[in-house]
């Protein structure tokens, strides 16, 4: 990696100044370092987001060179933990279900709850957590709900009656909330245009890593630990993720205007209003989040008792699917260089119209094909994948001012959608 040579602007906003270096013989044969790096005038640099102190010397930036991609992997890899903490602790938790049950003595329609009061709780934490975030600063935001979270995960695991375990699932889906949500944000602080795309193309992939991995660890922890030891998991997955964004990722919000939170509050749904790329943005993700929601609910029982799939065999479509869902994501990222975020959304959005007309022609042809409802299955998966992040990145790069609560908005509605669907 080549030093950097050139220093294209240098913004004055307030205390701060904004700076974009390159890195390479020009900005054209270089690479954009950071796009956004935050210098008080006392010498305190935030090189994307790790805070240090220097005097302000070009001759100091100049050393930022060599250490840029190190730094950038482990925000990349903190913020991706983030973004997937909350899908950790619903998919390794799903497994241990009719264990818990058995050990409280109820219906296993009674602690199914925990899922949907997790829900409830991450619908309702979404507004809020990038209100907060946005008025406050990301970091300490997301410290503090994330680290609420290993607290009610622990209390959760060591639970001795349904009720408790319930509540603190509740509470649970609030605080997570701030995971994807300020992980979003962050991404769009850090980044701009197809950077902030392939950035969340990255943490899309991430997010279905763990829908591959997590169950599968959910069984093992059931086998050799019992019922507890998943949702204790869920806590130490989260806590895993706040050490890495304590350690690698300052605030990224560094231009928070000094206003009072109702006012932010207004402030964020007047400009979210009044974007079409960011109304444009919740739709499609909303629609895809839908198709998510759909293979989810009906797949097992379509591949179990309709095809006779072993539980052994659905996880593994299951887990394809998933792979689907990461090479969305990537592909989206490889992409969005070329293309913009709103014709990627709408390629996207055609993926959908494939697989409806595909289920359509099955239904009135009445085949009955196990390898083609895969198929489906997969292609849907990877529209999702696609869909999430292209959306997240037409919606975000529109309004950075707001992205905690464009994040949140776009949240709330997709778990709206979703609910009702």
């Amino acid at each position: 990696m080549g030093n950097i040579t050139d220093f294209p602007n240098l913004l004055h906003h307030k205390n701060r100044y904004r700076v974009n270096l390159f890195y390479g013989s020009s900005p054209q044969a270089g690479g954009l370092l950071s796009q956004r790096i935050g210098v008080q005038k006392e010498g305190n640099l935030c090189f994307a987001g790790l805070c240090r102190t220097f005097p302000i010397n070009p001759t100091l930036f100049l050393q930022l060179g060599g250490q840029k991609r190190f730094q950038m992997k482990l925000i990349i890899t903190s913020l991706s933990l983030l973004a997937g903490a909350t899908a950790f602790a619903i998919d390794v938790t799903t497994p241990a279900i009719p264990a818990s049950a058995d050990f409280f003595g109820i219906e296993i329609g009674a602690i199914q709850l925990t899922i949907s009061l997790y829900l409830l709780g991450y619908g309702l934490g979404q507004i809020p957590m990038g209100l907060l975030a946005d008025h406050f600063g990301r970091r300490v935001t997301v410290l503090t709900a994330m680290s609420l979270f290993v607290v009610f995960a622990i209390i959760a695991s060591v639970s001795s009656n349904p009720e408790i375990l319930l509540l603190m699932r509740l509470l649970q889906g609030f605080c997570g909330a701030s995971g994807p949500v300020i992980s979003r944000a962050m991404a769009r602080d850090l980044t701009e245009g197809a950077d902030t795309g392939r950035l969340l193309g990255l943490m899309t992939a991430g997010l279905g890593g763990v829908m591959i991995v997590a169950p599968l660890v959910g069984a093992l922890l059931l086998d050799f630990y019992g019922w507890r030891a998943p949702f204790f998991a869920s806590g130490v997955f989260a806590a895993v993720a706040v050490l890495m964004i304590w350690a690698n990722v300052g605030e990224t919000n560094l231009e928070r205007p000094e206003s009072r939170i109702s006012e932010r509050f207004i402030t964020g749904l007047k400009a979210f209003a009044g974007s079409k790329q960011g109304l444009l943005g919740a739709l499609y993700i909303g629609l895809a989040f839908c198709s998510l929601i759909a293979f989810v609910t009906l797949s097992s029982e379509l591949f179990i008792r309709q095809y006779g799939t072993s539980e052994i065999g659905y996880a593994i479509i299951f887990s394809a699917a998933s792979v689907g869902y990461a090479m969305g994501g990537l592909a989206c990222r490889r992409l969005i260089r070329q293309h913009s975020s709103l014709r990627l959304t709408h390629s996207a959005a055609g993926i959908f119209g494939f697989v409806a007309l595909a289920m359509l022609i099955t239904l009135v042809s009445g085949t009955d094909s196990y390898g083609a409802m895969i198929a489906v299955m997969v292609i849907s998966f990877l529209g999702v994948g696609a869909m999430l992040t292209a959306g997240s990145t037409l919606a975000l790069e529109s309004l950075p001012k707001t992205a905690g609560m464009t994040a949140g908005i776009i949240g709330s509605f997709q778990i709206l959608l979703g609910g009702v669907f």
